[in-house]
C-alpha cells in the first residue's frame, strides 16, 4: 500500500494511528519478502528450463537437416515410383497387344475350322455341331477378319457365310418335314438351333406357324365333339389355344425378345376361330332367343 493511502487510512498524528500504519507496512514487507523468497527458490528451476530450451533449439537445427534429407529421399522415391509406373503401363500395353494378337490368331484358326466343321457336320446330319460352329463364328471379333484381309489374304468369311446359309436351308427343310410329320421332339430340337445361327426371328416364325396349325386342328376337334352347351366346346378350344401360347412362351426363351412374333401369329388363328364358332352357334335357331344375339348384332 502506498504512503499516501496509509496517511489517508490512519491518523499518524496519534500513537495508535502511527502504530497501525507501522504494522501495515511490516505486513506488506513480510509478503514482499515471501514473494522474493519464492522467486529466488525457483531460479534454479528456471535456469534449468532455459538451458533445456537452449539445447532443444540447438537440436532443432539437426532435426531440420534430417527432415530435409528425408524430404529429398521421398522426392527421389516418388520419381522412381513414377518411372516404375510408366514402365508397368508400357508392359501392360505390350501384354494387351500380345493377348489381342493371340486372340485374333485363334479366331482365324477357328474360322477355318468352323467353315470345314459346318460342312462336315451337315454331311453327317449333326446339325447341333454345325450350329455350334456357326455360333462360334458369329461371336468372333470382326477385327480378326479385317486383319487377315489387310495382309492380302482372301476373305475367310465367304466360305463361312456359304456354309451358314447351307445350314440354314437344311434346318428350314428339316423343320418343315418334322412339322408335317408332327414330330414334336424334332421340332423343338431344330427350333433351338435357329438362334445359334443368328436366325432367331425366322425360327420363331416357323414355330409360330406350326403351333398355329396345331392349335387350329385342336380347336376344331374340341368344338366338333357333342356338347350340352355352347360354353363347353369353346372352353376346350380356348384351353387348346392357351396350351399353344404356353408352349410358345417356353420355347421362345431360347430366342429372347421374339415372343411377341409367335403371339402375333397365334392370335389371328384363335380369334378368327372363336368368332366363327360364336357366329355359327348364334345363327342356330336354338341360340337366336338367347342374349348372345345382342352381343354380335346378328340378324335372324
Amino acid at each position: 500500500m502506498s504512503l499516501s493511502l496509509l496517511l489517508e487510512k490512519y491518523d499518524v498524528s496519534t500513537d495508535e494511528g502511527l502504530q497501525k500504519a507501522l504494522n501495515e507496512i511490516e505486513k506488506e514487507e513480510l509478503e514482499v519478502d515471501e514473494a522474493l523468497t519464492g522467486v529466488l527458490s525457483r531460479a534454479c528451476s528456471l535456469e534449468g528450463r532455459l538451458r533445456t530450451a537452449s539445447q532443444a533449439y540447438t537440436r532443432l537445427g539437426e532435426v531440420k537437416a534430417d527432415a530435409q534429407v528425408a524430404a529429398d529421399m521421398v522426392e527421389k522415391t516418388a520419381d522412381l515410383a513414377r518411372d516404375v509406373s510408366a514402365k508397368v503401363r508400357q508392359l501392360d500395353l505390350a501384354r494387351s497387344r500380345v493377348a489381342e494378337c493371340q486372340r485374333r490368331v485363334h479366331d482365324l484358326i477357328d474360322l477355318q475350322l468352323c467353315s470345314a466343321g459346318v460342312e462336315a457336320a451337315i454331311k453327317a446330319h449333326d446339325y447341333e455341331t454345325a450350329a455350334g460352329h456357326v455360333s462360334r463364328y458369329l461371336s468372333m471379333d470382326p477385327g480378326s477378319v479385317a486383319a487377315a484381309r489387310a495382309r492380302g489374304a482372301a476373305d475367310p468369311r465367304d466360305a463361312m457365310t456359304r456354309a451358314a446359309n447351307t445350314l440354314r436351308e437344311h434346318l428350314i427343310r428339316k423343320f418343315e418335314e418334322a412339322a408335317r410329320k408332327e414330330d414334336e421332339a424334332s421340332v423343338e430340337r431344330l427350333f433351338k438351333l435357329f438362334p445359334q445361327i443368328g436366325c432367331a426371328e425366322e425360327g420363331v416364325n416357323l414355330l409360330a406357324k406350326y403351333l398355329a396349325t396345331k392349335t387350329e386342328t385342336a380347336m376344331r376337334a374340341a368344338t366338333s365333339a357333342p356338347a350340352e352347351s355352347c360354353a363347353a366346346p369353346l372352353t376346350r378350344a380356348l384351353e387348346a389355344a392357351a396350351g399353344a401360347v404356353e408352349r410358345a412362351r417356353l420355347l421362345a426363351a431360347f430366342a429372347p425378345g421374339h415372343l411377341h412374333i409367335a403371339l402375333a401369329t397365334l392370335q389371328p388363328t384363335v380369334l378368327s376361330f372363336a368368332h366363327l364358332y360364336f357366329y355359327l352357334y348364334l345363327n342356330d335357331p336354338f341360340f337366336l332367343s338367347t342374349s348372345y344375339k345382342g352381343w354380335f348384332k346378328i340378324e335372324a
